[in-house]
């Protein structure tokens, strides 16, 4: 029971506070407000004071404050007082009641009572038998008012946090009214120092304006003064410009009378000195007039021994006459006397080249190697000059030595070299023929033989100490032109380079030349190459540059006979122009080195297609020296592109030589008899030859 009574004195007790502490609400929003304890009304009239100083009247100026710290200072003090307090005060137990207030109201306003005629809606009652309803009502209450307890406690809390603001403020508000307070004291220290400034400039600026004074006083006296001046300089200007006209005009008189005077006396000095010289010239004159009285005898003595000495020179002179008309006759005759005799050089050069053969054949044994001396060797015999017999030897099991088996096979030939004889002697037999081109007459030299039986040896030679057929020919040419032109000929040379490699033409002086390159025969032209460069040559150096040039860019290749065995036809034409006085004179130079005939048994098989070809050529070259010693009436030129090419050294308009090159191993003995019996073949051929000259009409 006792404990019941407690909880009921409890909740009557929270009833009778709660009805105390309600809080009426007006219609114009009002708030309940602790009463305070003087310190937020004495900090807005400390605000206010402070928006309402600097308004009242000062003994200084306020025209030099800090406009600056005053404006910050109005705007704080504005929003200070534009602060509305909001906070619901709650009285304490045993306090007086809350006193209701309108924001921005200087007093509190009386509270507000409620309007006698609402109606207040009260909870139904509980009766007192149903404590666990009372109970439940009073712990529901008990929340209630520990839940407004604690919102007033944090109303209170934010309030005290307001005045703590508050309070700084004001502090700061007041730094700076003392701050602005000490300024202004600055100002009126300054306004008094320029106050005293301002009076003491004052009291100078009147004694200047005294000063002034006298001195304008004074300026107007000396401007009478310089106006009096001023006129009698004007007098005084007029006056001397007057004298200064009459001055200029006595200085004219008087300079012109000085250049009358100094002209006068250069007159006087001139005519002394031209008398002078006058006297003198007359003294030479009259010494002159006695020397050429003395002179003039002498002279006329002179001329009467000149006039005789006249007339000797004129007999000479036609007895020189008569001798050089006679001279020039002899010369005349003598000229035509060397045409003749050169013309008749020709034709006997030409007949003797003729008797010698129109194909002539010279064979050539190359020596062997120092790296081929173990190599055996077939017999060979020089009859004489003209002749060799060759005959094959067959070597002894176990012997080193050899014995010569079969009958010796003899041939005959124009010239036979043997291994010993150098690249001059070789050369020498055949320079006739270069002597024939240039008479014009067209000459055709080429070698024959097996793969590495010496052919590019012989036309193209080795180091500079034995120079080839064609080098040498290079030089020769170049000699007899410097001859001939002593004696008035002008010749003009071409070269051109071309090789047959697998029936296809290729130009070596342009390997990129991509024309079609064509063989034309023509009876008046002879055989020419359609697309194929032709550069004029003008000394042996550049010639020998072709040549070396064209060499590079032939087709070689390894072979089982030479390293580098040359797989292609190469044919090196040399064009001659000769004109003396009437007539023009045309031949040509054709070199020829032929590939090396092989057989298919020794090729290897990558070699075989070049074999083929070379061989076809080769036999062609056969099949047209045996149709033009049987004096056919087809020759089959147009076999192949290398007949076909020779056609004018082998048709009957060409002086040709013929080189067969053998080699003297036992393993090349059968192509040697091929070759020398192709050669023989070749040698009973006979040609007509025709000289290619053409007279020019005047």
């Amino acid at each position: 029971m006792q404990m019941v009574l407690i909880v009921i004195l409890i909740a009557l007790t929270q009833e009778g506070i709660m009805e105390r502490t309600r809080i009426p609400v007006s219609a114009n929003k009002t708030v309940t407000q602790r009463p305070a304890r003087g310190g937020l009304s004495r900090r807005s009239n400390s605000c206010m004071d402070l928006r309402n100083y600097g308004t009242t009247p000062h003994t200084t100026p306020l025209s030099n404050w800090n406009a600056q710290s005053t404006s910050k200072i109005n705007e704080i003090a504005r929003r200070q007082v534009s602060v509305k307090p909001t906070l619901k005060s709650v009285p304490q137990r045993g306090a007086t009641t809350a006193s209701t207030v309108k924001v921005g109201s200087k007093r509190p306003a009386p509270p507000v009572s409620a309007p006698t005629n609402a109606k207040v809606s009260r909870p139904p009652k509980i009766p007192a038998y149903d404590y666990k309803a009372r109970f439940n009502s009073l712990l529901e209450k008990h929340k209630v008012v520990q839940q407004a307890s604690q919102d007033k406690d944090a109303a209170l809390a934010a309030a005290q946090s307001q005045c703590e603001k508050l309070t700084e403020n004001e502090k700061i508000l007041e730094s700076a009214l003392d701050q602005s307070r000490r300024w202004d004291l600055e100002k009126v220290a300054k306004l008094n120092e320029l106050n005293s400034t301002v009076a003491a400039l004052q009291q100078i600026v009147l004694e200047k304006d005294a000063a002034f004074a006298d001195v304008q006083g004074q300026c107007e006296k000396l401007a009478e003064q310089n106006k009096k001046l001023q006129s009698d300089l004007d007098q005084l200007n007029q006056d001397a410009t007057e004298k200064a006209e009459k001055l200029s005009q006595l200085n004219y008189i008087v300079s012109t009378l000085e250049q009358t005077g100094r002209e006068k006396d250069a007159a006087l000095a001139a005519a002394h000195c031209t008398c002078e010289k006058l006297t003198e010239k007359t003294n030479e004159l009259l010494s002159d007039l006695e020397q050429s009285k003395r002179v003039g005898v002498d002279n006329e003595l002179k001329i009467k021994e000149l006039t005789a000495t006249v007339c000797a020179l004129e007999q000479d002179l036609l007895k020189t006459r008569e001798t050089n008309l006679a001279q020039e006759k002899l010369i005349e005759f003598y000229g035509t006397t060397i045409q003749e005799h050169e013309d008749v050089r020709r034709i006997m050069h030409n007949q003797i080249q003729d008797l010698k053969g129109t194909i002539r054949v010279f064979c050539r044994v190359r020596p062997p190697l120092p790296s081929e001396e173990e190599k055996p060797l077939y017999s060979i015999a020089y009859v004489d000059e003209a002749t060799l017999e060759i005959r094959k030897t067959k070597d002894l099991t176990h012997n080193t030595s050899s014995k010569t088996t079969d009958a010796p096979l003899e041939f005959v030939f124009d010239k036979v070299f043997e291994p010993e004889a150098s690249q001059t002697e070789v050369f020498t037999e055949l320079s006739q023929l270069i002597q024939s081109a240039m008479d014009g007459y067209h000459v055709c030299v080429f070698a024959y033989g097996q793969t590495g039986s010496g052919k590019t040896y012989t036309m193209q030679g080795g180091d500079c100490s034995s120079p080839g057929i064609i080098p040498q020919t290079v030089d020769l040419i170049f000699k007899l032109i410097a001859k001939y032109e002593k004696i008035g000929w002008c010749y003009t040379v071409q070269a051109s380079f071309l090789e047959i490699y697998n029936e296809t033409i290729r130009d070596l002086l342009n390997i990129h030349n991509k024309e079609q390159l064509e063989i034309r025969f023509n009876e008046g032209r002879g055989t020419t190459v359609t697309n194929l460069t032709t550069k004029p040559v003008h000394s042996p150096q550049e010639l020998h540059t072709l040549i070396s040039y064209a060499t590079q860019n032939r087709a070689v290749a390894v072979t089982n006979y030479n390293e580098h065995s040359s797989r292609s036809h190469v044919v090196a034409k040399i064009t001659l122009s000769g004109v003396h006085l009437d007539s023009i004179y045309s031949g040509s130079v054709s070199l020829v080195d032929l590939a090396g005939s092989e057989s298919a048994k020794t090729t290897c098989s990558e070699r075989m297609a070049e074999t083929k070809n070379i061989n076809k050529s080769l036999s062609a070259l056969g099949s047209v020296m045996n149709a033009l010693q049987n004096k056919d009436s087809h020759i089959p030129y147009r076999n192949t592109k290398l007949t076909y090419l020779l056609q004018s050294s082998l048709g009957g308009n060409s002086k040709t030589l013929m080189f067969v090159n053998i080699a003297p191993f036992q393993e090349c003995y059968g192509e040697s008899i091929n070759a020398l019996r192709f050669a023989s073949k070749v040698k009973e051929v006979k040609l007509m030859m025709k000289k290619n000259k053409t007279t020019i009409k005047n």
